[in-house]
């Protein structure tokens, strides 16, 4: 080894460059010893044997995830299918005249007096039904006349009901929205049924009191007698008059009485039934006696 020109550095025989150590005492360090990299060979691909193998277990493992989600899956229920709506009772007892007459089995004078019972079963069918709908209507009218009655009274009694601000009036509100879930046929918080029984829910229920409209709860009789001052009976209520269905019933003659009664099933049926027969055409077709 050579110092080079500056005498700091010793100058080995591949031209490697020490630095000289003060004090004389040079310390030579060996140069690193170079590894040449170690070539791995690349990974030999799987045989065919090998992938079927993986596939398999790859197969198997996924079998066996599917198995445990179907295991906790729970099914959604089964739709229930809608109801059938129910049959026509009228259109059904006609369809059963038309079979039972194209079959033989009744005759054209047994066809038309089954066909006039049905349509005056029909027609007292709907006039039934605009009858409950006419008593539902008047019944609903009736409460609400009775109501504005009781809400004028809470009102003479406590002005400030007047007042949406005053403390009776928001005591009153606290109770409409629960009036009006329980009775859905109220129409809203302006009807007076919902807000007389707010009011009776809030201050308790009217009594019987001299300043109160107690109609609905009295009977009146009249007096009897020569002048005493005592109540006598009431009048006898007075016999009620047959109805059209049941004088056309009388006149029917007995054979056509039969015939209502076997398809009427009853005597109140089949009078029922006459009730909006027409009574001019059958004294024509010779039914009565």
């Amino acid at each position: 080894m050579e110092l080079d020109e500056s005498g700091r550095w010793w100058i080995g025989p591949h031209g490697e460059r020490f630095p000289v150590i003060a004090g004389g005492k040079d310390i030579i360090e060996e140069p690193p010893v170079e590894v040449p990299p170690v070539e791995v060979p690349p990974a030999e691909p799987p045989t065919a044997d090998e992938e079927a193998a993986q596939l398999r277990e790859e197969n198997a493992r996924l079998r066996g995830e599917n198995t445990a989600l179907r295991e906790t899956r729970r099914e959604p229920p089964a739709p229930v299918p809608p109801t059938p709506p129910p049959a026509d009772a009228h259109a059904t007892e006609f369809e059963s005249i038309e079979r039972d007459f194209a079959a033989g089995k009744m005759s054209e004078a047994d066809r038309a007096l089954r066909l006039g019972a049905l349509g005056a079963d029909i027609r007292l069918a709907r006039r039934d039904v605009e009858d409950r709908a006419a008593q539902t209507r008047k019944r609903a009218a009736d409460a609400r006349a009775k109501s504005g009655q009781r809400i004028a009274v809470y009102m003479q009694r406590l002005p400030a009901l007047r007042d949406p601000a005053s403390p009776e009036f928001q005591r009153v509100a606290t109770h409409i929205q629960a009036v009006l879930d329980e009775h859905p046929e109220y129409e809203d918080a302006k009807d007076q049924r919902a807000q007389a029984l707010a009011l009776e829910r809030a201050f308790g229920p009217l009594d019987r009191s001299s300043g109160m409209d107690t109609r609905e709860f009295e009977r009146r009789r009249h007096p009897g007698g020569g002048g005493g001052g005592t109540f006598g009976e009431e009048p006898p209520v007075p016999e009620k008059a047959k109805s059209h269905g049941a004088r056309i019933f009388e006149a029917l003659l007995p054979e056509f009485q039969k015939f209502y009664l076997d398809t009427r099933g009853s005597k109140e049926a089949a009078i029922k039934t006459l009730e909006h027969a027409d009574e001019h055409q059958m004294r024509k077709q010779g039914r009565f006696r």
